[in-house]
């Protein structure tokens, strides 16, 4: 649960940002959007505007983007007044207090001003922020405001300043995956969720859809209640159910069982790991040659793109061992080594990144896994 807080105080008129910095945060509010509610499906987000010493809530908290963006994208009241802080803090406070103790409740600011116009003490307001376990992030457009490092620090968020359009909008993207939650502070509870279906695809047969009655072409019948809802996903407004697809629970899986970092191996521990290959090939039979070792004498290769990682090593007496290939008569060092602490597989440094930033997978641990299901099913 988000509340993506704006800045639209004077300071938001300034034209050091094309074309003015309101155009461009709005913009960049639209591209946060759109990426949030991709990596997080099941998430919320609310927006609130200061401007004129108050805070304006413009959205409540919802699961459509697109209701956002296109409120976000329609406002016109323009940029005036001084930013107020803890309006924004206590306005925030009184959205997320409701929200459920399995939920993680943040609060993010965009913000343009050098100072805060407040009506007492802000330090008031983070306090009460820290206790109801609200994580509150800045991203700075001007420059570094100690009010604002206070308040990051106070409730474990964090606070970056922009040099350019391109590094904001980086700072902003940074802010869509979820952060990691605090074991003790979590709690594990049941969701009711529905699984909608889609009916109608007849231009001639539109009904009603959602609160607003919107004649639609295409809808979803919540499971419950069967009212009919327009995008997924969202809460049903007759019964309040949330309603979601599969695809995008399977994307928030990921989320909630993220893969354990992997440790990279030293060189003592490769050539353990290669000692230990010797020997199984000797007792097999298998010769190796002194020479660059081909694909079928590798001895560490990576378990996901079969790169080769290491050279037929004919003395392991020695203490110090590195790991390189021999090319003629120069020496290029293997890229990084890393292994899974669950299957024991080693992996390059390029599926490592790719594994925990896309794939979300360890393949040696879902091989593992499938290979017990047969057994676990017996």
């Amino acid at each position: 649960y988000l509340i993506l807080v704006v800045d639209f105080s004077r300071a938001s008129s300034a034209q050091d940002l094309r074309p003015n910095r309101m155009t461009f945060m709005i913009k960049t509010c639209v591209t946060f959007i759109r990426d949030f509610f991709n990596q997080n499906p099941l998430s919320q987000l609310g927006i609130l505007v200061i401007r004129d010493g108050i805070a304006e809530k413009l959205t409540d908290l919802s699961g459509s983007p697109e209701a956002q963006i296109k409120r976000l994208l329609e406002y016109k009241q323009g940029a005036s007044g001084d930013a107020s802080l803890q309006n924004a803090l206590d306005l925030s406070l009184m959205n997320l207090k409701s929200i459920p103790p399995y939920g993680h409740r943040e609060v993010l600011v965009l913000f343009s001003s050098l100072t805060s116009c407040d009506p007492r003490n802000i330090l008031a307001s983070i306090q009460e922020c820290k206790d109801e376990r609200i994580r509150v992030s800045v991203v700075g457009v001007a420059a570094e405001v100690y009010v604002c490092k206070r308040m990051s620090e106070e409730t474990r968020g964090t606070y970056h300043v922009g040099l350019g359009e391109q590094h904001l909008e980086e700072l902003m993207l940074m802010h869509a995956p979820p952060p990691p939650a605090i074991a003790s502070n979590t709690a594990s509870e049941l969701v009711l969720m529905g699984f909608p279906q889609r009916s109608g695809e007849d231009k001639l047969g539109q009904v009603h859809v959602g609160i607003n009655n919107i004649i639609a072409p295409v809808s979803f019948t919540c499971p419950r209640c069967c009212a009919k809802v327009g995008e997924l996903p969202c809460a049903c407004h007759v019964c309040q159910l949330t309603l979601i697809s599969s695809p995008h629970l399977a994307r928030s899986y990921h989320h909630l069982f993220p893969v354990n970092a992997f440790k990279e191996l030293s060189s003592k521990a490769l050539a353990m790991i290669a000692r230990e290959q010797l020997e199984k090939r000797a007792l097999s039979g298998i010769q190796i040659s002194s020479k660059m070792p081909t694909s079928s004498e590798s001895l560490i290769s990576c378990f996901g793109c079969l790169r080769d990682m290491s050279v037929a090593v004919p003395d392991f007496q020695q203490q110090q061992y590195a790991v390189t290939r021999v090319l003629g008569s120069s020496r290029v060092s293997i890229p990084m080594v890393l292994r899974c602490s669950t299957c024991m597989n080693v992996f390059c440094y390029d599926c490592d990144v790719y594994i925990h930033e896309s794939l979300h997978n360890c393949p040696g641990c879902q091989i593992k896994t499938d290979s017990r299901a047969p057994h676990a099913r017996q």
